[in-house]
Formats: structure tokens, C-alpha cells, sequence
């Protein structure tokens, strides 16, 4: 299947997007680390703030599946960043 490409995670796209300071990078890592069709819905979701229904007719998918992938697709994210964050604590230690 082929999923909507005009705001893929292209790296200019992202830029002045995601900003938590120091640590930007890191999540900008990560969220270019996903599958062109997670990174098109968190964008749709997050940054447009579009619903689950409206992203559920641009994939021509239904709204329970859009759900469960953000969910999924959040839940990934943040388990990235921990383990991330961990690595760099045990870093930060041992330097």
C-alpha cells in the first residue's frame, strides 16, 4: 500500500518542528528511525492536528486502526528515548 507523502519525514520538514532543547536531537533520531507511514501519521496527528478520522480517510484505513498504530507508534518513541537516555547516563559515568 502506499500512504500520503507531502509531509514524510523529509529532514527540512522537521526542522524548527520538534524542539525540547538539548536533547532535540535525540527525538528527532528517533522519530526519522520510523516507517514513513508512522512518521506521516504522527505528523497528520500531532503537528497538523488532524483527527483520527481524517487521517484514517487520507490512509483509506479505519479510525480504530489509526488509533491502535499511534498508540503503538507513541509508545515505541518513548521506549527509544529511555533506552537512549539510559545509554548516555551510562556514558556520562563511565567518562
Amino acid at each position: 500500500m502506499r500512504y500520503p507523502r507531502t509531509e514524510l519525514g523529509r529532514p527540512a520538514q522537521w526542522r524548527g518542528v520538534i524542539d525540547v532543547g538539548s536533547d532535540g536531537h535525540l527525538v528527532k533520531d528517533a522519530v526519522a528511525g520510523l516507517s514513513d507511514r508512522d512518521r506521516a501519521m504522527i505528523y497528520r496527528s500531532y503537528y497538523l492536528g488532524q483527527t483520527t478520522t481524517q487521517i484514517a480517510a487520507e490512509f483509506r484505513t479505519d479510525d480504530e486502526l489509526v488509533k491502535h498504530d499511534l498508540h503503538r507508534v507513541l509508545h515505541a518513541l518513548r521506549a527509544n528515548l529511555r533506552k537512549r537516555d539510559e545509554i548516555a547516563r551510562r556514558h556520562l559515568r563511565v567518562v
